[in-house]
């Protein structure tokens, strides 16, 4: 645990890097004649998120292009003056097992690029970086799908209902590592990424519009978000959730049913058209056209940005692997986007547990699993053998992940999507009708029935954003939304039925078991708890140290229920 005087610096480091970040946002908007008149704190997990509430009148392009400015002035004005701004301070991601990274490593002293080992990535881009730009690239390639699903609508698809989710569009995007040449001191110095959101929260004429559309107004509705639980009975154990929560056991499948239909659908159904588009150079069957007159002059392939309608050049960073080189990016691969998939996490597993077995060492300071009676974390010979029980499972279970996944042909292949991830509600702007005066129970709650369940009106936090098998969209819904594995086997149904109701008729849309996908997902948990018992990854633990051992057991049971008859050797430890 860091000292009172580490958490003093980081503070005060932050505070000063908010302040320079700060600065140049004030710069950015001088240059069109506007100035911050107040600003607003909002919560988030990570980052640094403000409202920012701007005056002035704009009236100087000069600074940057015209439809920069023109930009600004309309997300000023349809914000009613308000604007979001969000600045990226960690990097930890579900896709890196959670691991995070607060500096920027140095240049060679030849000005080189160094390679940071442990991360897997260029030291001139930390995993905040990644992040951020993971994230922006999230929010415009979701902006640019659900305008494309809705754009694409026709006499095929009439029974299809029009996308209403409003994603916030990114104004600008400062990108530290962009620009000047970087060197030693440069890199020190350099201040966090950030960007400026449009505002589509209440008061905007976003959500205005919203209202303009329906005949009856709708309100805000955060009951969802104010009753989530903190402790919740989930595929057969209760989880503690001490930090958000999570939706009831009662409304769970209701909300996850609601983001279904609303996001994933639409988003899915657009990167499947696109994909068998680009392939067949038509229309098929239940599928809608699309315009590919320049993707006909290349090669047909959902993998090259150039063509790809939805990805453009953002693809580049959503993908699994960049194919970065010393010297950039490889010519081989410049245009090309890799989607994520089973096996690229396998690979992920395998790499994290091949790293923590060459550069761990099996001390007694290192397993900080035990808490003496005055709560100071401690080990003992007992914890060391556990632990080092659960590594050799953990090996065992990533080489039985390679076996489940030689047993899923490839034709049980999707085309890749945008992920979001993270689709819980406290990542959403949910919207009602607003109750009726004789209507009590809908003035105090949202209803758990689908058909009156809260709208999701906007979707944020897109920091988990990547393109990949769309069954780890579904995947994480399944574990993270819903409680139970009877309410997960009828969403995971209900997704397979609905994509083959769209293209199954022309191809083969084979969505295959949820069990490999389960088996996945608690291996990635149990590595990531595992380097978070020993202080080497993970998000800062909200948990203590014994309540992490405690849910490394429940995963292991879990996997033990699912077949997996060997964990229980580190279970009975």
């Amino acid at each position: 645990m860091a000292s009172i005087n580490e958490v003093e610096l980081e503070t005060v480091a932050q505070s000063l890097n908010l302040s320079k970040c700060l600065t140049q946002v004030e710069k950015y908007l001088s240059s069109y004649c506007y100035e911050i008149a107040d600003t607003q704190s909002l919560k988030s997990a990570q980052q640094s998120v403000l409202i920012l509430n701007v005056k002035g009148t704009a009236g100087n392009y000069k600074a940057m292009n015209i439809e920069s400015g023109k930009l600004l002035k309309n997300a000023i004005q349809n914000g009613n003056g308000k604007l979001i701004l969000r600045i990226w301070k960690g990097g930890a991601r579900w896709w890196k097992l959670n691991a995070n990274e607060k500096t920027r490593d140095k240049r060679s002293e030849d000005n080189s690029i160094i390679w940071n080992d442990k991360c897997n990535v260029c030291v001139d881009e930390s995993l905040c970086d990644q992040l951020a730009k993971a994230e922006v690239a999230g929010y415009r390639v979701a902006r640019r799908t659900l305008e494309f699903y809705n754009s694409t609508l026709n006499q095929k698809t009439k029974k299809w209902q029009v996308s209403q989710v409003c994603i916030p569009q990114i104004i600008y995007f400062h990108d530290p590592t962009k620009g000047e040449q970087l060197t030693e001191n440069s890199i020190n110095n350099m201040s966090m990424p950030w960007a400026i959101f449009s505002y589509v929260g209440l008061g905007s004429n976003y959500f205005q519009y919203k209202k303009a559309s329906n005949c009856n107004d709708w309100i805000i509705c955060d009951e969802l978000v104010k009753n989530m639980v903190k402790v919740r009975h989930e595929f057969g154990f209760d989880e503690p959730h001490p930090r958000h929560g999570r939706v009831c056991v009662e409304q769970a499948l209701s909300y996850a049913l609601r983001v279904l239909y609303d996001i994933i659908v639409p988003i899915h159904t657009s990167f499947f058209s696109v994909h068998y588009n680009l392939y067949h150079q038509q229309s098929h069957g239940n599928g809608y056209d699309c315009d590919i007159s320049d993707a006909n002059k290349k090669e047909p392939t959902t993998n090259n940005l150039w063509i790809h309608p939805l990805l453009k050049q953002d693809g580049l960073n959503l993908s699994c692997h960049i194919n970065k080189t010393k010297n950039g990016l490889d010519s081989e691969f410049s245009d090309h986007c890799r989607p994520y998939k089973y096996d690229d996490m396998i690979d992920v597993l395998r790499k994290a547990l091949s790293r923590l077995k060459n550069e761990s060492v099996l001390t007694p300071n290192v397993y900080n699993v035990s808490q003496d009676q005055e709560g100071h974390h401690g080990a003992n010979q007992s914890n060391i053998t556990r632990m080092s029980l659960l590594f050799d499972i953990l090996m065992e279970c990533v080489d039985a992940l390679v076996s489940e996944s030689k047993q899923m042909n490839d034709e049980c292949a999707l085309p890749a999507v945008l992920c979001h991830i993270d689709l819980q509600p406290q990542n959403m702007i949910l919207c009602r009708q607003k109750p009726k005066q004789n209507d009590l129970l809908s003035s105090t709650s949202c209803h758990s029935n689908n058909d009156e369940m809260s709208h999701i009106f906007s979707v944020l936090d897109w920091e988990e954003s990547c393109y990949a098998d769309p069954r780890f969209e579904i995947l994480l819904l399944c574990r993270k939304v819903v409680a139970n594995r009877s309410q997960a086997d009828f969403l995971w149904r209900e997704y397979t039925k609905i994509m083959q109701e769209r293209f199954g008729t022309n191809h083969r849309v084979i969505v295959g078991s949820i069990e490999p996908w389960l088996k996945l997902e608690n291996v990635h948990s149990l590595i990531t708890l595992y380097m978070q018992c020993m202080d080497l990854g993970g998000r800062n633990p909200w948990e203590r140290k014994p309540q992490v051992w405690d849910k490394i057991i429940r995963e292991l049971r879990r996997l033990v229920d699912l077949g997996w008859e060997f964990c229980n050797r580190a279970v009975d430890s």
